[in-house]
């Protein structure tokens, strides 16, 4: 997702190693043009098939024909950093109008690392996010150009209440998580991504773990599961925390998210025993979250995490229908004689911000209030945080647009632009660029 801004000819002398050394293993064609092109051995036609069926379930519209293809390459990107990359071209043009902006034909969408990856499901996360890109930079180009020139005038930027939060940018330079084109990407993949990539997975409590006899294995998860970290910037509001967002990107895009709005749940915790020596053993319980239909949420986890919201530490997972509550703290494991007490691994590093993330059935994504944890007192509280408005009024982009309403200065564009194409063509100017992926 991070953003690298380049000039053509660097742009094609950069991938010119990656293209010429390697000749593609297998294509995929569909019947709308679109190419997926593998350059990884454990990456076939079928297999190709997959990953094009994956993309279309990406909600889509017209700017689905201005993706030429999807390139899948074995190990990492050139800067090591990234499992995805866009790369697009903006075209400029000048009309005695204004100047417009628009997307170019032929975009594409890189893969890396894919040879480690042998399913879709893998990379649904990561495809979806890059196809986010695709969609907002569009539609963005089209309905709100501010974006990419004075980008705090933009509708996204007022939408994303940007005023609120100073690091949030569109610089060159700005950390990757507070770039405005990664937030809006990560936004896509809220209101509009595909169910594969939001699958939620199961994460135990330490109870739990010592029940299962697996205290000692090593835990290792990804910011790449949906239910732990829906989005990379866990500091600003999820897409669906109110309709602001979603109304926004309809606006600016003509469609509508398929989603539901599910309530906040409410964590409270209470100590269930002294286990001597000093080590105690908590429970954390949470209220029920429901959307406007009732029906309860599909899954909730809570994540702890450091004192600047980038390192997790997921505490438990709980579906539908079974208890809301999670043990937290110590453990004291029995063998005879022999006593042993084992403490969560975000008590014991200092990881005193906890947040439940809830999922609903159509892959929604909503967190409950930031909550500070003191065991040493045994108490939870909620945190301030920034009081949420209606920045964005719906509206608000197609007032702003520059309207030409004289017939006349509409029949003399028009003329101009059949008879003097090539005009055009001098006063026009391609910018090319890519938008990176998941760190």
């Amino acid at each position: 997702m991070k953003k690298i801004i380049l000039l053509l000819l660097i742009f094609a002398l950069g991938f010119g190693t990656v293209m010429a050394d390697n000749r593609p293993i297998d294509v995929y064609t569909a019947d709308d043009g679109m190419k997926i092109v593998s350059y990884a051995e454990n990456w076939n036609q079928d297999k190709l098939k997959q990953i094009y069926e994956e993309l279309k379930r990406n909600t889509h519209g017209e700017e689905w024909s201005y993706l030429e293809s999807v390139n899948l390459y074995p190990g990492p990107s050139l800067n090591g950093k990234e499992d995805g990359l866009y790369n697009y071209t903006l075209r400029r043009t000048s009309l005695f109008s204004g100047e417009k902006l628009s997307l170019e034909r032929g975009s594409r969408i890189d893969l890396y690392n894919m040879d480690v990856k042998n399913t879709v499901s893998e990379a649904a996360r990561v495809l979806s996010h890059e196809y986010g890109h695709h969609f907002t930079i569009y539609y963005l180009a089209k309905n709100d150009p501010e974006f990419f020139s004075e980008w705090e005038k933009s509708g996204f930027y007022s939408a994303r209440q940007g005023s609120a939060y100073g690091k949030m940018s569109n610089e060159q330079g700005t950390e990757h998580r507070w770039n405005i084109a990664e937030i809006a990407a990560e936004d896509y993949v809220q209101l509009y991504g595909s169910p594969t990539g939001k699958t939620a997975i199961k994460v135990n409590d330490i109870k739990e773990r010592l029940d299962n006899k697996t205290l000692d294995r090593q835990m290792w998860f990804s910011s790449a599961a949906y239910n732990i970290i829906p989005q990379e910037n866990m500091d600003i509001p999820l897409a669906l925390t109110d309709d602001n967002i979603s109304l926004y990107w309809e606006e600016v895009s003509g469609i509508k998210a398929d989603v539901e709005y599910y309530s906040k749940p409410e964590l409270k915790i209470g100590k269930i025993e002294d286990l001597g020596n000093e080590y105690s053993m908590y429970e954390l319980a949470w209220t029920k979250s429901t959307n406007g239909k009732g029906e309860e949420a599909l899954s909730y986890t809570v994540v702890a995490f450091g004192d600047e919201m980038i390192d997790f530490v997921p505490i438990k997972t709980v579906f539908r229908g079974e208890k809301r509550s999670a043990i937290i703290g110590s453990v004291l494991d029995k063998d005879g004689r022999n006593l042993r007490y084992y403490t969560d691994y975000f008590v014991s590093n200092g990881f005193s911000r906890v947040k439940i993330i809830v999922t609903g059935s159509k892959g929604e994504a909503v967190a409950s209030s930031l909550y500070t944890l003191d065991l040493s007192q045994g108490k939870i509280a909620a945190e301030n945080g920034i009081e949420r408005q209606s920045y964005y009024v719906p509206g608000e982009l197609s007032d702003r647009e520059s309207r030409i309403t004289s017939f006349i200065i509409d029949m003399t564009e028009e003329l101009i632009r059949r008879i003097f194409s090539l005009v055009e063509r001098l006063l026009s100017y391609n910018i090319n660029f890519e938008s990176g992926g998941l760190l």
